[in-house]
């Protein structure tokens, strides 16, 4: 794509150039200042600043936001300028930049209302699809759009006292028009209101946006600035349900209401959101108001991970993170400090020699977990995965779910499965800080270098296991993997063929490694912390490496019993999306020492 004005492109942020990737909005983008174009990283912030924006100067010319190009026909000049159909106090003054902020925000007030009552959906509660066209029962449709204008108080912050003076149902009938006259020019057919000829209220014939992005936009932007509580009602059934619906017909919305967040609280151009107003919409997940029929959490922990910073010091993030105390099981291992003898010592290589396993690592320069030298801080790690009675303490509704594992993992002493990344993630969080051996310690998903620390437990060879067997061979007989399909290091006896469970076995059963942990080779699919990088191993820091900052998938680690002896070695990596569920994906727990108790 040829960028329309290419020298605009080295002014955007990264995140402003990855938007600029989109036709449309790298024209949006080309009509901002450069001072503008600076602060773009974002969808919400790039259509803010491309609606909002008002040229500074003291004449209507050159470029300046869609709202306030709309604005500058006839008809549109006069919204919000009347009194029984006569200007207020004269004909407005267009090159008064006061006066266009005004009634820039009474336009931006009222396409919002349009466009989050057609987010209501046809039931106009919240419980069916957004509409994007509207032409049934219009009357009704714009007097709940009106009671919506009334209640925000955008003409009473542009009237004040003459407000009460006026015959209300008049201000709708004269700014209808007048907004839907601000199509043609600024607004570029990326919103159409079609109306009948005597542009009243109710005699149009129908309602649409041209671009549901648009109409999305602004209903995000309501949603933030003026919901109410009867709104945020409305609004918790769009909330994706991991476990049911994933309200994907919401899911652009969401996108906006969380970039808005990023933006400042006020800008140049008006109040982008108010930060009580977004904080109430997401409480609902942290404070246990989300359930089910049956007065069960609704865990959506997506939208818990992806808010979790901004929810900080708030009474729902604190209610979420006493919801439980955690009673040491004397399950957690310390690693790091020489507690299993000079081996235990923090370092370590991780990944896999050249040629280990080239057929599903690569080789060479192509290698994706070439062998590198790592240092870790001294941490904990809990012997066992999750199981589904403990994940249960957090989601009572996963017990309904374990029908959908086909016995493959359904005992309450089985690791719990189908949880994706943000699961997990969230249910450390749940567990919250704990004491071990005299330390305050954070709950964590571990990292992948800690993981395979744990799994290699001081030796260099593919696997580790309790006793005398050779790490340099996997057999069903002491891992729960495919066994038909075992593996052997090059060189070595080759492994015997063996028994295929075809589904997870208890925590505490099979063998466990010289350093206490059960089935970090086999059995489940673990997920970490860290971000998928196939090349991060190559330039990763020595001292307790965290992963890439950003990808598009996390690391899982450890192999399953469906899998072949091969995707069960220390070294074996696994990227998956981090809202995968998965018959195979589990999880265990880390803890990092943060202070003395």
């Amino acid at each position: 794509m040829g960028f329309p004005r290419p020298h605009i492109y080295d002014d955007l942020t990264e995140a402003g150039k990855e938007l600029a990737r989109n036709p449309r909005i790298a024209l949006l983008i080309a009509r901002l200042p450069k001072v503008l174009r600076e602060k773009l990283d974002s969808a919400a912030s790039t259509y803010w600043y491309v609606y909002n924006y008002v040229q500074p100067r003291n004449k209507d010319q050159g470029e300046t936001g869609l709202l306030d190009m709309g604005l500058r026909t006839a008809k549109a000049s006069r919204l919000g300028w009347h009194s029984d159909g006569r200007p207020l106090d004269g004909s407005p003054d267009r090159h008064e930049i006061n006066t266009r902020m005004w009634q820039m925000g009474l336009a931006r007030d009222m396409l919002a209302a349009f466009a989050f009552q057609m987010f209501l959906g046809k039931t106009g509660d919240g419980t069916s699809p957004p509409l994007f066209e509207v032409s049934e029962n219009l009357d009704g449709f714009y007097r709940a759009v009106w009671s919506r204008i009334l209640k925000c108080g955008a003409y009473v912050d542009i009237l004040g006292d003459e407000f009460e003076k006026r015959d209300r149902p008049l201000l709708p009938a004269h700014d209808w028009p007048c907004l839907q006259s601000m199509n043609s020019q600024g607004l570029q057919h990326l919103v159409l209101s079609d109306f009948g000829d005597e542009n009243v209220l109710g005699q149009a014939r129908r309602i649409l946006f041209a671009n549901r992005t648009v109409q999305t936009f602004f209903a995000a932007y309501w949603a933030v600035r003026w919901a109410d509580d009867a709104d945020r009602q409305q609004m918790m059934n769009w909330f994706p349900d991991p476990l049911g619906d994933n309200k994907t017909d919401f899911r652009e919305f969401w996108r906006f209401v969380l970039e808005f967040r990023e933006m400042p609280a006020e800008t140049e151009y008006g109040q982008p959101y108010q930060t009580a107003r977004w904080e109430a919409l997401f409480a609902p997940l942290y404070d246990g108001s989300f359930c089910d029929y049956d007065g069960r959490p609704i865990r959506s922990t997506e939208f818990i991970y992806l808010t979790w910073d901004r929810m900080e010091d708030t009474e729902a993030r604190d209610h979420f993170c006493s919801e439980f105390t955690y009673e040491d099981d004397g399950g957690f291992i310390l690693l790091g400090r020489g507690q299993h003898g000079e081996a235990d010592n923090g370092k370590f290589l991780m990944g896999a020699p050249d040629g280990e396993a080239p057929d599903s690592d690569g080789s060479g320069k192509d290698q994706k977990n070439p062998e590198h030298p790592v240092e870790l801080s001294p941490y904990y790690l809990h012997r066992f995965c999750v199981t589904n009675v403990d994940y249960e303490r957090f989601d009572p509704r996963h017990f309904d779910h374990r029908e959908f594992t086909d016995k493959v993992s359904n005992t309450d002493n089985h690791p719990v499965v189908y949880v994706s990344w943000f699961d997990a993630w969230c249910y450390a969080k749940w567990v919250g800080l704990v004491e071990l051996g005299g330390e305050r310690c954070e709950i964590e998903l571990p990292t992948e270098a800690q993981w395979e620390y744990a799994c290699r437990c001081g030796r260099e060879t593919p696997f580790t296991w309790d006793g005398v067997r050779s790490g340099d061979k996997v057999e069903s007989a002491y891992c729960n993997f495919h066994g038909g399909v075992p593996w052997q290091k090059s060189g070595t006896p080759e492994a015997a063929r063996g028994e295929c469970r075809v589904h997870a076995v208890g925590v505490g059963e099979l063998s466990r490694n010289a350093w206490g942990f059960h089935q970090l080779h086999g059995n489940v699919w673990e997920w970490c912390q860290d971000w998928y990088g196939v090349d991060y191993y190559r330039n990763s820091p020595r001292r307790d490496p965290p992963g890439p900052k950003r990808a598009t998938r996390r690391i899982l680690r450890g192999g399953w019993w469906w899998g072949t002896g091969r995707s069960c070695r220390s070294a074996s990596r696994l990227g998956s999306s981090p809202d995968s569920r998965e018959e195979a994906f589990g999880f265990r727990l880390a803890a990092v020492p943060v202070a003395p108790v």
